[in-house]
């Protein structure tokens, strides 16, 4: 199933099979030109080791104001998420709040 809304494109599969893995690609033409992206599915039987779909993207941000890093983890649970900080790790307290949101 197909959709095209809010200049966003989506292929949804109802029920994914192993036969569903291989590399998709979605096109975009218009009367300037066209543009394409590719990216390799993977579909596996049983675990699935933790990978991040939408990681963390460098911020700026002004002194004084909150800011926040999100990524999108996906794999088998539990997952155990880690924050650091130049190497050492971040707990929440102080001035971190840390969330996981299991969904």
């Amino acid at each position: 199933q197909m959709d095209f809304r809010n200049n966003i494109a989506t292929l949804v599969f109802n029920q994914v099979v192993i036969n569903d893995s291989g590399v998709y690609s979605c096109r975009a033409e218009n009367s300037i030109g066209e543009a394409s992206t590719m990216a390799l599915f993977t579909v596996q039987e049983g675990k699935i080791a933790p990978f991040f779909d939408i990681k963390v993207v460098h911020t700026y941000a002004p002194v004084g104001s909150a800011a926040d890093f999100e990524c999108h983890v996906t794999g088998t649970q539990p997952i155990k998420i880690t924050w650091t900080k130049d190497n050492k790790p971040i707990r929440t307290g102080g001035n971190y709040r840390i969330t996981f949101e299991n969904n």
